[in-house]
C-alpha cells in the first residue's frame, strides 16, 4: 500500500495555544478522505493535533514549533514565527519515509524553504495552493520568482481554484471545502434573517475598518463575530460602530459559526485585494452549501467561480445599498438554484474522496 505522510509546518495559534484558521477543519477531511487507500501518517504541532480526532493523533508524528498570532507583532516574533516554520518543514521532511509528502496548509516561506534546499530524493513532494501566486508590487516580483523556482521542486500542486494556472507544474483542481449531505442540509433550509454576518479570525487581511464605517452609514444589521488578535482595534470598531452594527469577540464553536452563517441573508468578506484576490475562502464555500449569499469584491467571486453580490470598491456601498440588499435579498431563488448545482457537481463529497484517489495513485 502507498503511504502518504500529511505535513503541516505552521501551528497557528494565539497566545493561549488555541488553533486558528482552518487547519484543523481540512486536516480531518483531508485523512478521512484517504485514510482508506493509503496509509497515512501525520506531522503536525501538539496544538493542531489537539483539534483532531484519536485516529490521526495516533498515526502522527509531533512537530515541535508553532507560530503565535501576537496582537502586536515585533520584528523579533515575526522572525522567531519564520524560523519555527522552517524548523517544522526541515523535521517533516527528515522524519518521513512515506511514498508521498503532502504539505496540505502552505504559505510563501513553505516556497522559500523548498527554493533553498535541496529536493528530497526519496519521495515526491505534494502542495495544496490556495492562491494562484504571490504576485503584485516589487516585493510580489521576487516572491513569485521564488516561487518559480520552487515549483521545480514539487511533483504536483493540487489547486483548490477551479481557475487558477501554475504553468508547467503538473496541477489538478480540488476543492478544499466539500459539501456532505450529513454535515450541511440541516443547516440548508433555515429561515433566513436580514442580516449580514462577517465570521472567522479578525486579522490583518480583514479591512474591519471599512466594513463598519460604510454599514454604520446604513440600516442594515451586520454582525461581525470572530476571535480578534488585536484588542486595540476591536475597541476602536467598537467606538465607530452605529447600532445596527454588533460586534463579537470570541471563538466560535463549529455549530455556533453555522448557525451563525445559515440563519444570515448575506455574509460578507472584507478582504483587501492585496490579500484575497486570487485566492480561495472556506466561509465563501461555505455560504454557498447553506444558501447565504457571499457579498466579496468582484474578483473573489470570479476567481473561485461562485455567484453573490459583487463589490469593486467600499465605496460602492451608498446610502442606497440597504434596499439592494432587500431586493436582492427577495429575488434569490436563482442565485440559489446556482449553489445547488455546484454542491451536486463541483463539491459532492464523493467525487472529491474519488478525486484524490485517483491523482495519489498516478505519483
Amino acid at each position: 500500500m502507498k503511504s502518504i505522510g500529511m505535513a503541516e509546518y505552521q501551528g497557528r495559534c494565539d497566545e493561549q495555544d488555541k488553533p486558528v484558521g482552518h487547519c484543523p477543519k481540512v486536516l480531518k477531511e483531508y485523512y478521512n478522505f484517504i485514510k482508506d487507500d493509503y496509509f497515512v501518517r501525520v506531522y503536525a504541532p501538539k496544538n493542531i493535533l489537539r483539534e483532531t480526532d484519536r485516529e490521526i493523533q495516533k498515526n502522527s508524528r509531533v512537530l515541535p514549533r508553532r507560530v503565535v498570532m501576537h496582537s502586536k507583532k515585533t520584528l523579533a516574533t515575526r522572525i522567531d514565527g519564520k524560523l519555527n516554520m522552517f524548523k517544522n518543514i526541515s523535521l517533516a521532511v527528515s522524519q518521513s519515509n512515506e511514498d508521498i509528502l503532502w504539505f496540505f496548509n502552505i504559505e510563501w516561506y513553505f516556497m522559500l524553504w523548498l527554493a533553498l534546499n535541496k529536493k528530497p530524493r526519496d519521495k515526491k513532494i505534494v502542495v495544496t495552493m490556495f492562491k494562484e501566486g504571490f504576485k503584485g508590487g516589487i516585493a510580489g516580483v521576487f516572491r513569485q520568482f521564488i516561487f518559480n523556482k520552487a515549483k521545480k521542486k514539487i511533483d504536483l500542486i493540487i489547486s483548490t481554484g477551479p481557475s487558477f494556472k501554475y504553468g508547467k507544474c503538473e496541477t489538478v483542481f480540488i476543492p478544499d471545502y466539500v459539501y456532505s449531505m450529513e454535515k450541511y442540509d440541516k443547516y440548508l433550509n433555515k429561515e433566513k434573517r436580514d442580516e449580514v454576518v462577517c465570521l472567522g479570525t479578525m486579522g490583518d487581511g480583514k479591512q474591519l475598518e471599512e466594513l463598519v464605517s460604510v454599514f454604520s452609514m446604513m440600516d442594515y444589521p451586520l454582525t461581525i463575530a470572530g476571535r480578534f488578535y488585536d484588542k486595540e482595534r476591536l475597541e476602536t470598531l467598537k467606538k465607530m460602530a452605529s447600532d445596527n452594527v454588533t460586534i463579537i469577540d470570541k471563538y466560535l464553536t463549529d455549530e455556533e459559526y453555522m448557525d451563525m452563517l445559515s440563519s444570515a441573508r448575506y455574509t460578507i468578506l472584507p478582504y483587501s485585494k492585496s490579500a484575497y484576490t486570487n485566492q480561495t475562502s472556506g466561509v465563501l464555500q461555505e455560504a454557498m452549501f447553506v444558501n447565504t449569499i457571499p457579498i466579496a469584491r468582484r474578483e473573489v467571486l470570479t476567481v473561485n467561480e461562485i455567484p453573490g453580490m459583487p463589490f469593486d470598491e467600499w465605496s460602492d456601498m451608498d446610502s442606497n445599498y440597504s434596499e439592494k440588499l432587500r431586493i436582492n435579498g427577495s429575488n434569490a431563488e436563482k442565485i440559489y438554484t446556482e449553489y445547488a448545482h455546484l454542491r451536486k457537481d463541483r463539491y459532492a463529497d464523493y467525487k472529491v474522496r474519488r478525486e484524490y484517489k485517483k491523482v495519489f495513485a498516478k505519483l
